[in-house]
């Protein structure tokens, strides 16, 4: 055996060493049998080879996913200032955004002034 055999105990089985695990999950493979028989056949306990073989196939409780890593880009963040509120004389009221042409203005200014 790889490494020191656990103690034997009242029921005739033993529980398997860490040690031992890979090997016997690989023999397990080989064998072709179920967990329960290939323990029951060699006089060990199941649970720490049913623990075993669902962290290896990633069913246990503190299972990894694995992380899919895609390519970012960092931009400079669009700075957006609050709407500018422009009130005319003649009462009228413009609401201005962030991104507002300045020659468009202008123009409806001029249109607005001599109504």
């Amino acid at each position: 055996m790889l490494a020191r055999m656990s103690a034997d105990t009242t029921d005739g089985l033993r529980t398997p060493t860490t040690a031992e695990v890979p090997g016997l999950l690989r023999e397990l493979e080989a064998s072709g049998q179920s967990l329960a028989a290939f323990a029951k056949t060699r006089g060990l306990r199941s649970w720490k080879l049913y623990k075993a073989r669902q962290r290896l196939r990633g069913s246990g409780s503190r299972r990894r996913r694995s992380l899919d890593l895609v390519p970012v880009t960092v931009v400079e963040p669009v700075v957006r200032s609050a709407p500018i509120d422009l009130v005319l004389a003649s009462g009228h009221r413009l609401v201005l955004t962030h991104d507002f042409d300045e020659v468009l203005l202008r123009r409806l200014l001029g249109v607005m002034a001599s109504c």
